[in-house]
């Protein structure tokens, strides 16, 4: 009857899922080199871009640096901003875009398919055709998926409540659904900043992560001076009224097709 009993409790209390866990400090890194490209580009502004990455499980864990492929001459990554240029090496393991200037959110373009694309007859959005891209590479062999936005997707547009726009419903959909669906590939959903003009919309923006949550990303916010990330959970998943970042006069990012 114990015997049962304490079975029973180890059920209860087991892990949901046998996928390699994320190092924070692994993760640190990633972001940080991200970043020096971004400041490269933009050193006035920080400018938003996002990037959707695979990881092996040795650099999910930390105990192998993770690589950037393609690579610049220092080592660290590309971020662009034509998808059609981002998807042209081969072997790459990871996509980062800035946003266009009177386009929509780099969110949008990496997880939705634009007009334009589907008048091009393209039917699957850039985070399919990337998965597809690596699974040709490495197969099965991924360790944990991260996706990343410098600050939280606004609220009147890719998390907004209209199902032409809003990119959580494409979290539970391909690639996140079929290809990286394995209980053993966790997927992340990571961010450094509050967009600020939604500063007074705080609720919605933690509503819609308890959304990703619920599509089965973990919650990890990477921010400071000298990157650390953490876990972020239910109620305000790392979102602080006061460290949000403040309005800048060009928002750009959530821009409209």
């Amino acid at each position: 009857m114990w015997t049962l009993w304490f079975s029973l409790l180890f059920l209860l209390w087991a892990p949901t899922s046998d996928g390699t866990e994320l190092n924070n400090d692994a993760l640190a890194q990633i972001v940080s080199n991200f970043t020096d490209v971004a400041l490269e580009f933009s050193q006035s502004e920080r400018r938003q871009f996002a990037f959707l990455m695979v990881l092996t499980e040795e650099e999910c864990r930390g105990s192998t640096i993770a690589s950037y492929i393609p690579y610049r001459d220092d080592g660290l990554p590309y971020i662009s901003t034509r998808v059609s240029n981002d998807l042209k090496p081969k072997g790459r393991n990871y996509i980062a875009l800035y946003p266009v200037i009177d386009g929509p959110c780099t969110e949008y373009v990496l997880l939705r398919i634009s007009d334009e694309e589907r008048k091009k007859g393209i039917t699957t959005n850039v985070a399919q055709r990337f998965a597809e891209l690596v699974q040709k590479r490495i197969g099965n062999n991924v360790g944990c998926v991260i996706f990343y936005s410098r600050l939280t997707p606004c609220t009147n547009f890719c998390f907004s409540s209209d199902p032409d726009f809003n990119i959580v419903t494409c979290l539970r959909e391909p690639p996140f659904s079929t290809i990286w669906k394995n209980r053993n590939i966790h997927k992340y959903f990571v961010y450094s900043e509050g967009f600020g003009p939604d500063t007074k919309n705080q609720p919605q923006i933690c509503d819609k992560l308890g959304e990703v949550a619920g599509a089965g990303f973990q919650i990890r916010r990477c921010d400071g001076n000298e990157i650390r990330c953490r876990i972020c959970t239910q109620p305000d998943y790392c979102l602080d009224p006061q460290d949000t970042e403040p309005p800048r006069k060009k928002a750009r990012h959530h821009l409209r097709l």
